[in-house]
């Protein structure tokens, strides 16, 4: 789908030149696709501490992403306190949920944040950097369920 020139200038604008989005543009690489590739590893042992995870986690997938539909019922039974949320599918959604239903996800991740306990709510103080790191390693867990034919 076509992104009106506003919306397309904002993905840029965090980077102020080409230079800048060279992690960006690695970051499908690190994607594995056989048991051999490094990102293997990287997916276990996220795997391992996802399985001990003890914070609120708010697990939300779209229904029409060709990339990780279905991928909720992997992260839901992985993760043990995504039992304790309700399972939300944002329906007629693609990969970038922000872009097809993004009032409807900031509404979803508004009601977590509502019935979360505050002593679990991030810090705030948190840098942009550190932001955007953790968000892109949700991403990243997402983009590639790995949960057939990539355990060690």
């Amino acid at each position: 789908h076509k992104l009106p020139p506003e919306i397309k200038a904002a993905y840029y604008a965090p980077f102020p030149d080409e230079k800048y989005m060279a992690g960006a543009a690695k970051w499908p690489l690190l994607v594995p696709v056989s048991r051999d590739d490094p990102g293997v590893r990287i997916m276990n042992d996220a795997r391992k501490v996802l399985k001990t995870w003890q914070k609120p986690v708010l697990v939300m997938f779209s229904d029409k992403d060709p990339v990780t539909r279905g991928g909720d019922g992997f992260f839901r039974e992985l993760i043990p306190t995504a039992k304790d949320q309700p399972e939300i599918t944002i329906k007629d959604a693609g990969h970038f949920l922000q872009e097809d239903k993004g009032e409807e996800v900031a509404e979803q991740i508004m009601k977590f944040m509502d019935r979360t306990p505050q002593k679990y709510m991030p810090d705030v103080s948190l840098s942009l950097g550190q932001r955007i790191f953790f968000s892109g390693a949700c991403f990243a867990l997402a983009f590639r369920r790995c949960n057939q034919g990539c355990e060690e």
